[in-house]
């Protein structure tokens, strides 16, 4: 069995990577009924707005580095943009 991912499952699993705890390197999706597992690490770097006048306080992204190691499910051959995924989770994680 073979599965071609679309891009609408590249943006699942870029949001699946974006909203898994800092430390997390594992995360589970389910795409087209079947649970699929994503190895990955991710890299964020940036400071907190604190402007004296008008700082927020809030966290602002200025980097955003993510590599994904594998996609896969036993015994289905998946196909995918691994580069495109990267993309994606990237400016997700820029826009936090």
């Amino acid at each position: 069995m073979k599965i071609k991912l679309e891009k609408e499952d590249y943006k699942v699993i870029a949001q699946a990577i974006v909203d898994c705890p800092i430390d997390c390197t594992v995360e589970y999706v389910e795409i087209n009924g079947i649970k699929v597992e994503i190895v990955f690490s991710k890299y964020t770097d940036g400071y907190i707005e604190d402007d004296y006048f008008s700082g927020t306080g809030a966290w602002v992204t200025t980097m955003a580095e993510v590599t994904i190691e594998n996609i896969s499910v036993d015994d289905i051959n998946i196909e995918y943009n691994r580069h495109e995924i990267e993309h994606i989770t990237e400016e997700m994680l820029k826009e936090i």
